[in-house]
């Protein structure tokens, strides 16, 4: 045994005898052994059995894992930030439909253009919220979904939509990181 810490019995093999570790890790083993460990310490411990001889080795594995942790948390993160961003375009999609939906005289096209112009202004709007560090592969794939929306509902090509989001761009509304 290397330490007793918190709950956890840590019993350290070195590496040339590492493959008996599956012994020791069988249930029925493991149970016994954490059965002893409790009436000798009193409390319930789990067995934990790692490769190395010495309290060092403990440290560098418990290092290790901190370290994966941290890349999970962080993977996970990112993950929960594009769902998050996913969402927030579905919904910018759907005050597309609600918006063309609500429009009086669709078939005009100034109809059309107020209803375009509104909608970049939007789009413009969540691109600055939802992209503060500029536009990744992700959001201008999401951009161009709601732009094809746009652009299907006014009846014109989705290059015009995009076209008047990137005028807005260059008459001072910069959103950053763009073409």
């Amino acid at each position: 045994g290397l330490i007793l810490e918190d709950d956890t019995f840590v019993v350290g093999l070195p590496p040339r005898i590492i493959n008996q570790a599956s012994l020791l890790a069988t249930s029925e083993h493991r149970n016994t052994i954490e059965k002893a460990l409790a009436s000798v310490i009193g409390r319930g411990v789990r067995l934990r059995v790692i490769e190395g001889d010495c309290l060092a080795d403990w440290e560098n594995l418990k290092q290790r894992e901190a370290r994966v942790q941290a890349m999970r948390d962080a993977a996970y993160a990112r993950n929960q930030q594009r769902i998050a961003t996913s969402q927030s375009w579905d919904e910018i999609l759907e005050g597309a439909a609600r918006a063309w939906s609500a429009c009086d005289m669709r078939a005009l096209p100034q109809t059309k253009a107020r209803y375009v112009r509104a909608m970049v202004g939007i789009i413009q709007e969540a691109i600055n919220s939802l992209c503060p560090n500029g536009v990744d592969e992700v959001s201008e794939r999401l951009i161009a979904k709601v732009i094809d929306r746009v652009a299907t509902n006014a009846e014109v090509p989705a290059t015009v939509v995009a076209l008047e989001l990137e005028r807005t761009v260059v008459m001072g509304c910069s959103i950053g990181g763009r073409i």
